[in-house]
């Protein structure tokens, strides 16, 4: 049987979808002092993006030739917001880049790079090693399917830090962390897998599948 993919796992799960796409990375550069005759720099990945003011130059013409040049640039894609701002956007979403500019300039993280294919890959990798058509039989991509949901419903890929229910406990592995359910009298897999429905789904196929080798 084959294994199963990211299109079936957002058939039952398409809330997950913001945790297993790639977000492209997002800056707004501003021009933050404005002078004429003068180097306005963006350099993206150690390459330099030069433009040299005009005699009476505005916040507007010197967006412009910014975005002029960067125009040149295989990382991200510049577009000019014709307010005297910029935003330079990866070219490809899940890649990072970096910025500095010069004194003369400013900017702001809009969106950061996310990769979450790369998120989606890992798990499923660990997944398909654990869900086997060998124990699993016609029921192995299923399985796969809910316990990858379950999985990813309770990694946390947020950077920020978050208050845990009372009910539960954390354990974290590397960059991940998990959540498993706290409840008395239920075995440790029941309460990791309980946390979800995905989990409870799994676990009701994991135990059908089990006592057949017992």
């Amino acid at each position: 049987m084959s294994d199963t993919t990211k299109s079936k796992l957002l058939l039952i799960a398409p809330d997950l979808a913001p945790k297993i796409n790639n977000i492209a990375k997002n800056i707004l550069i501003s021009i933050s002092n404005i002078e004429d005759s003068t180097s306005y720099v963006i350099n993206i990945n150690s390459v330099d993006y030069i433009i040299e003011s005009g005699i009476g130059a505005t916040a507007l013409s010197i967006a412009s030739d910014l975005v002029t040049e960067l125009g040149t640039s295989e990382i991200i894609s510049a577009s000019d917001n014709a307010n005297g701002t910029l935003n330079c956007v990866a070219v490809e979403a899940g890649v990072d880049f970096n910025v500095t500019v010069s004194d003369n300039l400013s900017y702001t993280v809009v969106n950061d790079n996310y990769n979450g294919q790369e998120l989606f890959d890992t798990i499923l990798s660990d997944v398909i090693d654990e869900v086997t058509e060998e124990q699993y039989d016609d029921e192995e991509e299923r399985a796969q399917r809910y316990l990858l949901a379950h999985l990813l419903s309770v990694t946390n890929t947020s950077n920020n830090t978050n208050t845990i229910d009372p009910g539960f406990s954390s354990e974290t592995v590397g960059d991940v962390s998990y959540k498993k359910a706290g409840y008395n009298g239920l075995s440790m897999n029941e309460r990791f897998l309980s946390s979800t429905v995905y989990g409870t789904v799994f676990y009701s196929i994991y135990l059908r599948h089990y006592f057949r080798f017992l």
